[in-house]
């Protein structure tokens, strides 16, 4: 309960409606660092500006661009989640399962974060960060229920990051 008040407190919502006004959980992603690197850069350029000029600061306006791309994917990422519905919103887009619905859940790598891929019967796949968004015990927890309930398939290391996270013994039906 307290870190729900302390999220509301700093402008994170705890819950939103979704598409079909189901109140849905929302996970924003970990970017504190994003954050302190984008106002790092930005002040940067400030300097560049006061210091050099605006000519030198236009010519280093990368710097300022690669601060909002950093402010960008500090702010703007989501996962949203209820039992029955995943997304994960990047400013507009979005991208949304139906976990009634599941066929698969697989694990991948990419660069230094690793990614649960979620498919539903309707082809729609919402790829979630692991380690990257907060309130992950919840998300993983709701995901591994719905698993659990559907005969999707879920290979070995999905069952076993959503089994730890969640505190949970044991593993879910085999369905592969």
């Amino acid at each position: 309960m307290r870190d729900a008040i302390h999220a509301a407190r700093l402008g994170d919502p705890v819950t939103e409606r979704g598409q079909d006004g189901e109140t849905m959980r929302v996970a924003r992603m970990q970017g504190e660092y994003a954050l302190v690197l984008a106002a790092l850069m930005t002040g940067l350029w400030m300097y560049l500006v006061v210091d050099r000029g605006w000519i030198f600061g236009l010519e280093c306006s990368f710097v300022l661009a690669l601060a909002g791309f950093m402010l960008g994917f500090a702010v703007l990422p989501r996962l949203r989640f209820s039992a029955s519905v995943i997304e994960l919103a990047i400013g507009p887009w979005c991208r949304r399962a139906e976990l009634s619905d599941l066929t698969e859940v697989r694990w991948k790598r990419s660069g230094t974060y690793g990614i649960v891929h979620v498919r539903d019967r309707a082809g729609h796949h919402v790829p979630v960060y692991v380690g990257m968004t907060k309130r992950s015990q919840e998300w993983r927890g709701v995901l591994l229920d719905a698993v659990s309930r559907s005969s999707a398939s879920i290979d070995e290391p999905s069952r076993s990051i959503l089994m730890a996270a969640a505190g949970r013994e044991g593993s879910p039906p085999e369905h592969e």
